[in-house]
């Protein structure tokens, strides 16, 4: 923390203006974490970050809060400039704008509670029109990376001998490529789909199922329906190895049900190691010391049950904590949700408005508008003699409105509040007749860019709290009032600049034909 301090060059890191600062820090120190060729790939100068979920890459998308530029630094490469963050929807929002919703998943029964919790909805399980025949071996533990690949390759090997076709779930890009460079060096004919070509993953997969196809890939499995060639059944249909274990069950069987599908024949099977990313998630420091006192050789597998069982424990801690981050930011986004909902109605109702209900309008915020131009140059702390007169003096004329500032001296501050409302309230009288010039691009313009600064603002507030654990009740109190503040501040300058935009405009006579 002392160093934070003094690179930033700030005391108090909780100071608002220290937010920027914080937000980049962090986002350089997530960089270092991250590995290129799992988390990103570099492609033709660009960084392209690679979904977590479906292992495809997600072109075009930029990472929040600075994240993508730091991991550009990190690789060296020029920031690319962005668009800017116009507006935002989780899809969690976005899907619960539709009437009705329904779909159809062969694990949809393991989420009924979330489901049913989120979007409302029922699951109704529907029989399979053949029996299951796929088996799920017991899976393999091992205590090293290295062993876990090494004993995978033998796998992969002895089953293509036997004709058999295999497919191999590898959990990133880097992964697919290491077991590619194993088979390589053993001749061993195979394929490999990532985020590097996921173009190719149709033709890959339409050939997966045939004797001796070996395919590896990093992309998710979701849907992915595998032929078996000619003969293959009777070798006992597609072999699934997953080299490591998702975060929670569900994904497991979606992979593991890639093999015995249509009554077919197949079977699957877990190869894991104690370095694997699953264990990021909780406290595994007990297995490893169990699996380091059972006096395990290099290349032997971890049999001892109670390892075993550790395991899946991990995998359930994961999936808890996966699931209450995932309600933690959904709290977090329905604040934003409903603060978008609020501007965007200010926006609708000023499309709708008729000139003489839009001019109403206007005049309604005038002494709103006039209180502010006077507080900037007259603090009620200021002693008169020190008000900044001129200031208000050029102010005015950027709105046409004639005035010296020697004619606002002597003035006390309210009668200067008065004399600056009647100036404007007779400058906007005078701009009545362009009120339908302003109604059409320049509001929808004001409003939008506003709304664009509000949600990086925003950005800022929220990576301090939605990167602690969402078990910290506090933090989500803590930024509710942070940005129920920052919104007030956002409709006060925006309604000021709607204003001041009106007063200022000036809108040249059209030329006679």
């Amino acid at each position: 923390m002392r160093k934070a301090k003094k690179l930033l060059k700030f005391r108090d890191l909780s100071d608002p203006r220290a937010a920027e600062a914080v937000t980049n820090l962090e986002a350089a120190i997530r960089a270092e974490l991250l590995k290129r060729d799992q988390h990103y790939i570099v492609e033709r100068g660009q960084v392209i970050s690679v979904d977590p979920f479906t292992g495809r890459p997600l072109a075009g998308h930029r990472l929040e809060w600075g994240l993508h530029k730091a991991l550009e630094a990190k690789e060296g490469l020029a920031p690319r400039k962005t668009s800017g963050m116009r507006a935002r929807m989780r899809y969690y929002h976005y899907l619960g704008l539709y009437s009705g919703l329904a779909g159809i998943a062969s694990s949809a029964k393991d989420v009924e509670d979330k489901l049913k919790e989120i979007y409302g909805l029922r699951v109704v399980p529907i029989p399979a029109n053949w029996p299951t025949t796929l088996k799920v071996l017991p899976e393999v533990v091992y205590r090293t990376r290295k062993e876990k690949l090494e004993a995978i390759v033998q796998k992969i090997c002895r089953l293509h001998e036997f004709g058999q076709p295999v497919l191999v779930d590898a959990s990133t890009t880097q992964e697919s490529e290491e077991l590619s460079k194993l088979l390589k060096r053993r001749h061993v004919s195979h394929r490999v789909i990532n985020a590097k070509n996921p173009g190719e993953e149709e033709d890959a997969f339409a050939s997966a199922g045939k004797t001796k196809a070996i395919t590896i890939t990093a992309l998710s499995l979701e849907g992915v329906d595998i032929e078996l060639g000619e003969g293959v059944a009777s070798l006992g249909g597609l072999h699934v190895i997953g080299s490591h274990l998702h975060w929670n069950k569900r994904h497991d069987d979606l992979v593991a049900g890639r093999a015995g599908r249509r009554g077919n024949g197949g079977a699957a099977q877990f190869f894991l190691s104690l370095e694997d990313g699953l264990f990021r998630y909780s406290d595994s420091s007990k297995i490893a010391e169990l699996a380091g006192s059972l006096g395990i050789q290099e290349g032997q597998a971890i049999t001892y049950e109670p390892v075993h069982q550790g395991i899946l424990e991990v995998q359930r801690h994961a999936e808890e904590r996966r699931s209450r981050t995932t309600a933690c930011l959904l709290r977090y986004d329905e604040i934003v949700a409903r603060q978008q909902d609020a501007f965007y109605a200010v926006g609708d109702r000023l499309l709708s408005m008729k000139d003489a209900a839009r001019f109403d309008y206007l005049r309604s915020l005038i002494d709103e508008f006039a209180q502010w131009l006077v507080e900037s140059v007259a603090s009620p702390d200021v002693a008169p003699e020190q008000w900044n007169l001129q200031e208000l003096e050029r102010t005015l004329h950027t709105f046409r409105i004639p005035t010296q500032s020697e004619t606002l001296v002597g003035q006390s501050r309210s009668q200067l509040l008065e004399r600056v409302r009647v100036l404007l309230e007779r400058r906007l009288e005078a701009q009545r007749q362009h009120l339908s010039t302003w109604r059409g691009h320049l509001s929808v313009h004001i409003l939008g860019r506003r709304w664009a600064s509000y949600l990086c603002l925003v950005e800022d507030l929220e990576a301090p709290y939605t990167t602690q654990l969402c078990d910290q009740g506090d933090s989500l109190e803590k930024f509710k009032l942070e940005v129920v503040r920052a919104f007030n501040d956002l409709l006060v300058q925006t309604q000021n600049e709607l204003v001041s935009t009106i007063l200022g405009m000036v809108v040249k006579p059209r030329c006679a034909i």
